[in-house]
């Protein structure tokens, strides 16, 4: 039996209030879900530094003393409570296999994902992002076999088929300047459409956020990160594992693992829009017709079933994990 340690934050940005970081159940609960033959132990390295110890004063011995095999690592940003390399370094000494989770390709983690390079035994890319600079380092990534770029893995607790009581939703964000003007447009139009906060705006907890995506018969989605680049969100796989219609602004990121267009096709897994007057139309038409709705939605839901669980995700971790 494989000993694994998970080191992560595990609160949202650090910070308490804003309840338990995405890695519980993105990570941590869909990796139990799906590998249950290994032993699992957590550190989680921002709770340690709220009780005044550094996680560089512990994780060399708790390896040790475990006898831990596996460590998979997902750092919250620069911040000071992380790891530090000289520390990761020391385990690696161990014998054990390192190996990173980048929930977010910003400058940032870029950064770290170079720094961390010859320490690490594997990275995993979790919004396969799309622009020039992220496309030259994907081609990169693949050759050096270090590397893999997957999605966000959803838990089957949170997010199944269930009855849909609200017929347009927007659950996340609204701070960026682009997505308020979609929102302002939509609620001109329809101003029952449903607009929430995530975490850190509404404090919503994993599973009131996952019940109000899982009760949408339509969900909009943004691709456009606040650096500039596309990505595919985490919000596109809850979606679509819930049977719920993916509205989906026009990226080639999610093309990667979902077929869309902006057109209305029977063979469509979700679909795309250009601007707001088009994202307008797209609503008004799928609320007229609602069985051309379901299809597509449904076959977004087949598509996730058969390609996009967290049990298709780990499986190709631990397969590459196990040819290390």
């Amino acid at each position: 039996m494989k000993k694994v340690l998970f080191l992560l934050d595990k609160y949202t940005s650090g910070q308490p209030e804003f309840g338990l970081s995405n890695n519980a159940h993105n990570i941590l609960d869909t990796f139990q879900q799906s590998v249950p033959d290994a032993q699992i132990y957590t550190l989680f390295f921002d709770e340690s530094y709220m009780y005044g110890m550094h996680i560089d004063n512990m994780l060399l011995k708790y390896c040790e003393r475990f006898k831990i095999d596996i460590i998979f690592i997902s750092l919250l940003g620069a911040s000071l409570v992380n790891p530090s390399l000289e520390c990761i370094n020391s385990i690696k000494n161990l014998g054990l296999k390192i190996i990173f989770i980048w929930c977010d390709n910003n400058p940032t983690e870029i950064f770290l994902q170079d720094a961390v390079s010859e320490i690490s035994d594997l990275n995993i890319i979790l919004d396969y992002p799309t622009s020039d600079l992220h496309n030259t380092r994907r081609e990169l990534h693949k050759r050096s076999g270090k590397y893999l770029y997957l999605w966000t893995p959803e838990s089957k607790f949170l997010y199944y088929p269930d009855k849909h009581n609200i017929n347009v939703s927007f659950i996340g964000s609204i701070r960026y300047e682009d997505r308020l003007g979609y929102i302002n447009k939509l609620r001109k139009e329809f101003p029952d459409v449903y607009i929430r906060g995530g975490q850190r705006e509404s404090y919503l907890s994993p599973e009131g956020y996952a019940s109000l995506i899982r009760k949408s018969s339509i969900n909009i989605n943004f691709s456009k990160n606040p650096n500039g680049y596309r990505q595919v969100k985490g919000r596109v796989f809850e979606t679509t594992a819930s049977n719920t219609l993916l509205l989906e602004e026009e990226n080639e990121s999610t093309l990667n693992f979902f077929n869309g267009s902006t057109n209305y096709t029977s063979n469509l897994e979700y679909v795309t829009f250009s601007d707001a007057d088009d994202l307008i139309e797209k609503v008004i038409f799928f609320l007229k017709n609602p069985d051309i709705k379901e299809k597509i939605a449904l076959n977004g839901y087949n598509k996730f079933k058969n390609n996009w669980t967290a049990y298709h995700f780990w499986s190709i971790i631990m397969k590459k994990i196990n040819e290390l």
